[in-house]
């Protein structure tokens, strides 16, 4: 090996592997190292690696390349280092490559280019499956070249042997198969039988089980990938572009702009520059294949080169989800290659200077990434790094072991949360993460158990409320977590102290009860429904068994017509709270809804009431308030029943009595309002009880503040007539202290 390419190499290893603990740890990082360590713990080869956005699993391979490492280490950080070292050993197959078909000066360009592209030193620095592909990917085209190039069989095989890492390595490099069916027919003339059925053997052994099992197996998410509605765009050609440029660093780690803003107008003429280096690259490239055509001399390579970047730029053309960079990975390292190319052709007058301006800035750039990445902005593209990660999961794990917890339950989104559990399982600690996402649960251990440590990363979910709220004075740890936009609060309490904050929640018994011993037994929700929102409730349940179940809550109306609803399957164990979240729709109109409760068993198999009498019930009312009404040439008046309502004024008339009702606080129950017509002789000639506007509006739904026009019809005979108000509580028939009301009504 040359000083330069070792030079190179050194630079390409610095940059991967300098900070490394500040590197990214995401939820995949962190799924693919799990199922490493399990492989290895349990003795085991998995078939699939982590789901890919596809719905389906990433082949094994990234799982694989990873057990060496797991083996050695449970800790993370030794598969990072491996990732790093992998595609240093890219930076020279790419190097090699380049030299046997292009020229030393060209290699040694473009394994500079490559080596601080800020999109393959970020790629490189996580358990990222774009690192892992990229290195085979390389080996694949490489030993393809050299098929092309000299017909030799053993590069064949080779280079089905790389193809068949590289697809199941990341599930977009399955795109090379297409490449590779483009290749074969180039070198039709190379093609022999044995190398041919030899290189297809060693493909189909390692993907034929991934392709079969996994891919065929799960068509059922990859069809409405392929076969739904799609978008056409050049967002592929765009994100190629993209690959070429230094700006890698400033995108992935938002916190780099601020540090570079005095400069940015630099930084945006040298991203002109690598743009316009990789175009004409690709138009040189363009040009040395239609000459070698044209003096009738070997293309195979230049050939070889734009099969490359054609095939994954063409086939993302057409896409259903979002495209993102990450899927142009399939082209790198080509823009250092094409970059090289042209470079080369303009040594040493242009391309010294320009390659040494490029290099320069890119190593400055990371500089300035180095230095911040312990850092970071709220909401960032950069994930928690490694460090703070662990160090997050080592406060958790000494609380939990110094406390005597028996479980860890972390609360929150898919981010942090589910890492944490993990790093907590693998060490050998009973914990489960919870999602909070849409609604979320909590555990009711049996009093008298042991302690538990309870851990919120999310304050807006209703557990984190609840916890807040409830054991706000037996908080152990407090941490903001400014990356991520959340706070990682965590309590260790006995079974009793949680059961004790979560009971002002849940102000009203249900009673609902299931023929297989689960029972619903109380709820609370704001009564109040606003359309366009969210209606947030909370649910307690208990059961006697193990057998699985799903919480169904449908909002309805009066006629049973479903107008919202969650499922949501209850968490283990014998008792909890369900929090859900139902969308109320924006035109829903004013009046009384009711919301509807029981449980799914199996499938969709509603589980019978113990009494038998249905599969559900009914609680409420809620209500859609109407818009405040007003009333003219009321009469005033100033008598209040208990502490929370006012009856501010009303109008007599033979056909009735309209009142104006104060909500002075937030009134405890749903109360019935009498008006009673007493004649002169003591007797009660007609009667109008209800609950305020026939029912629609029920006092418990009232705010404090609010004015209600009620009105209630009577029909009275002519005579002299004493009007009585009041209110009263329909189970007990208790009425409200204060008044009541006496109207005087003469009936002509």
């Amino acid at each position: 090996m040359t000083w330069p390419i070792g030079g190179i190499l050194a630079i390409a290893a610095f940059l991967r592997l300098f900070r490394l603990n500040f590197g990214e740890y995401q939820w995949d990082d962190d799924g693919i190292w799990s199922l490493a360590v399990n492989a290895v713990t349990q003795h085991t080869l998995p078939a699939k690696g982590i789901h890919s956005t596809l719905g389906t699993g990433n082949g094994p391979f990234q799982v694989y390349l990873m057990m060496p490492f797991a083996a050695v280490t449970h800790d993370p950080l030794a598969g990072m280092i491996g990732v790093a070292l992998l595609n240093v050993a890219a930076v020279y197959f790419a190097y090699r490559f380049v030299r046997e078909f292009f020229g030393q000066r060209s290699a040694l360009i473009a394994a500079l280019l490559f080596a601080v592209n800020s999109w393959s030193v970020m790629y490189s620095r996580h358990l990222a499956v774009q690192g892992m592909l990229i290195p085979f990917q390389v080996l694949f085209f490489w030993s393809a070249a050299r098929w092309l190039a000299r017909g030799r069989g053993l590069d064949l095989v080779l280079a089905f042997l790389w193809l068949a890492i590289a697809t199941q390595t990341y599930i977009d490099g399955l795109v090379h198969l297409g490449s590779m069916a483009v290749l074969l027919a180039l070198g039709w003339r190379r093609l022999r039988l044995g190398p041919l059925l030899g290189g297809l053997a060693v493909w189909a052994g390692l993907s034929a089980y991934y392709l079969i099992a996994v891919v065929v197996g799960e068509w059922r998410f990859l069809a409405p990938e392929l076969s739904g509605d799609r978008i056409f765009d050049l967002s592929s050609v765009q994100f190629a572009l993209l690959q070429a440029l230094h700006i890698g660093f400033e995108l992935l780690a938002p916190q780099t702009q601020a540090p570079l803003q005095p400069v940015a107008s630099l930084e945006t003429a040298v991203s002109v520059v690598e743009g316009a280096l990789f175009v004409g690259g690709v138009a040189y490239g363009a040009w040395r294949l239609v000459n070698h055509i044209r003096e009738r001399r070997a293309a195979t390579t230049e050939m070889l080169l734009f099969v490359w970047l054609l095939i994954p730029i063409g086939v993302y053309l057409r896409h259903q989800d979002i495209l993102t960079w990450r899927h142009l990975v399939l082209i790198m390292p080509l823009p250092a290659i094409f970059s090289g190319l042209v470079l080369a052709r303009f040594w040493p007058r242009v391309g010294a200077p320009l390659l040494a301006g490029l290099t320069a800035n890119s190593l400055g750039l990371a500089g300035v990434f180095f230095s911040v990445i312990p850092t970071c902005v709220g909401n960032n593209v950069y994930a928690l790094p490694y460090q703070q990660t662990f160090d997050l999961a080592g406060s958790v794990e000494r609380l939990a072991r110094d406390s005597g917890a028996q479980r860890v339950y972390i609360y929150g989104r898919p981010s942090l949360g589910p890492i944490l559990a993990s790093i907590l399982d693998r060490d050998g600690f009973d914990a489960q993460w919870v999602d909070t996402s849409h609604g979320s649960s909590l555990a009711l251990a049996a009093p008298g158990g042991p302690p538990a440590a309870y851990v919120s990363l999310d304050d807006a979910s209703g557990v984190g409320r609840a916890l807040r709220a409830g054991l706000s004075g037996q908080q152990a740890m407090e941490q903001p977590i400014p990356c991520e936009d959340m706070t990682l609060r965590s309590y260790v309490v006995r079974p009793e102290a949680v059961r004790s904050a979560v009971e002002p929640l849940l102000p009203a018994e249900l009673g609902l009860r299931t023929a297989n011993g689960i029972a619903i037994q109380r709820i609370g929700t704001e009564r109040r429904l606003q359309p366009g929102g969210n209606l947030s409730l909370v649910i307690e349940w208990t059961r006697s068994g193990t057998e699985p179940a799903t919480l169904f809550t449908h909002l309805v109306d009066p006629n049973g017509r479903q107008i919202s609803g969650s499922d949501r399957p209850l968490s283990s164990g014998t008792a909890g709270l369900e929090w859900q979240d139902l969308a109320v729709p924006a035109g829903l109109l004013p009046g009384r809804y009711f919301l509807e409760l029981g449980l799914y068993g199996d499938g969709d198999r509603r589980l019978s009431l113990i009494d038998g009498s249905d599969t559900s019930m009914l609680w409420g009312p809620l209500v859609v308030a109407s818009p405040p009404a007003s009333e003219a040439s009321l009469t005033p008046a100033d008598v209040r029943f208990g502490d929370a309502i006012g009856l501010s004024g009303y109008r007599a008339g033979a056909d009735g009595l309209v009142l104006r009702w104060q909500a002075l606080a937030q009134p405890r129950a749903d109360y019935t309002v009498f008006v009673h017509a007493i004649d002169g002789s003591g007797r009660v000639v007609a009667q109008a009880d209800s609950q305020p506007l026939a029912g629609d509006f029920p006092t418990g739904t009232w705010r404090a503040g609010e004015t209600i026009i009620d009105r209630h019809p009577l029909s009275l005979p002519p005579g002299r007539y004493t009007i009585e108000v009041g209110l009263y509580e329909l189970g007990s028939l208790q009425r409200l202290p204060g008044g009541p009301l006496d109207v005087q009504l003469t009936v002509s």
